[in-house]
């Protein structure tokens, strides 16, 4: 395995000198020192995201979110609750709905950096 990596390093080497040798351009010091002082007299810094990115990021960040409250305000409103509320299974599966949703709101917590 060695002499593989070993034959194919010098493959490289001998590619790489077969290459031109690079000339920097005469002034290239002066441009480079220049290019520098322009650096540090303003100094390049991000641009702040706009009103509409951040919108736009929050849209879609919030959006399954708000599908899925649409769809179970739409289930709930189309249950029929008098025959529901006189299940024996209803106050179970009211306590097994609240203990998911409180299960999903701490662990939704807990990946909060």
């Amino acid at each position: 395995m060695n002499s593989e990596q070993e034959h194919a390093g010098t493959e490289l080497d001998a590619q790489l000198a077969q290459l031109p040798q690079w000339q920097p351009p005469a002034d290239f010091a002066a441009r480079l020192a220049a290019a520098a002082a322009r650096q540090a007299a303003e100094p390049v810094t991000a641009t702040p995201p706009s009103t509409s990115a951040l919108v736009w990021e929050g849209f879609v960040e919030y959006l399954p979110l708000a599908l899925g409250v649409g769809v179970l305000a739409l289930v709930l409103a189309l249950l029929p609750w008098t025959q529901w509320a006189a299940a024996p299974v209803f106050p179970w599966a009211v306590a097994g709905a609240g203990l998911a949703g409180g299960l999903a709101l701490t662990l939704r917590l807990l990946r909060v950096p």
